[in-house]
């Protein structure tokens, strides 16, 4: 292979000096023809071609799909002949420790190869990786912040607003606000890893959850006018008011009455 080699460089350095000339010394003139002589450059086929002025040339007469030698196309080692597609195959399989799920590569001579097809985060079986999800609220629980993690990362449940032509995470939003809601991450399916849903949240959102409030009395006071002691009481939409709770004989301080 390597005298083959060399003489082919050598062929063509021949043609370039040959072809440098204009027309032989001589003055005759030659029918321009090709010569059943062949040689390899890279794994193409060059043949040999006379010009008019009967300089030579090596000109590319086929490019071999597996390898050129001694000026003809080899097959492929497989013998038949036969050439495939470089392409993987759908044919798959578990690697030795089960950490990554392999794919067949075929070459252009038949042969076949694995590769590393796709990194399994929680081992490979049956030639697919483990499937891994969990929701630490359990699902669909709105009024409850979660976390879903799955093969591929993590999702926090977010507050968001939104109207028709904006959307914004946000840390918390209120009732009043357009369109206050939680983007709900939850364990969809074996098949799908995780889905997120939206919902509306009547009475607020905040860290990830919509707000659940109760009409109740709170234990926060404060002074307020003509002596009153204000104490703070929470609607079911999760407002809040101050309201005159008890009015002090002798003045207010500090949110109770003095004594």
């Amino acid at each position: 292979m390597k005298k083959i080699f060399l003489f082919s460089v050598i062929a063509l350095i021949l043609v370039v000096v040959i072809s440098g000339c204009t027309t032989p010394d001589d003055g005759q003139n030659c029918t321009a023809e090709w010569f059943d002589e062949y040689q390899c450059w890279g794994d193409c086929v060059m043949r040999n071609y006379q010009n008019t002025n009967c300089t030579f040339s090596w000109i590319t007469e086929e490019c071999c799909t597996y390898q050129c030698d001694d000026g003809a196309c080899l097959s492929p080692p497989n013998g038949n002949g036969q050439t495939c597609d470089p392409e993987y195959l759908d044919n798959y399989t578990c690697s030795g420790d089960n950490s990554y799920v392999l794919r067949e590569f075929q070459y252009l001579n038949c042969s076949t190869v694995w590769y590393n097809y796709e990194y399994c985060f929680y081992n490979c079986t049956d030639s697919a990786c483990n499937i891994h999800c969990e929701d630490t609220d359990g699902g669909q629980a709105y009024y409850v912040s979660g976390t879903v993690e799955d093969n591929f990362g993590h999702f926090n449940d977010t507050c968001f607003v939104k109207n028709e032509t904006w959307f914004q995470y946000a840390n918390n939003c209120t009732a009043d606000e357009q369109n206050c809601s939680v983007r709900e991450a939850y364990c969809h399916s074996i098949d799908v890893i995780y889905n997120t849903t939206d919902y509306l949240c009547p009475e607020g959102c905040g860290d990830g959850a919509c707000l659940n409030c109760t009409i109740s009395w709170t234990e926060e006071y404060q002074c307020g006018a003509e002596d009153w002691n204000n104490r703070a009481y929470n609607y079911e939409n999760c407002t809040q008011e101050w309201i005159d709770y008890e009015q002090c004989l002798i003045g207010c301080t500090d949110g109770e009455c003095t004594s």
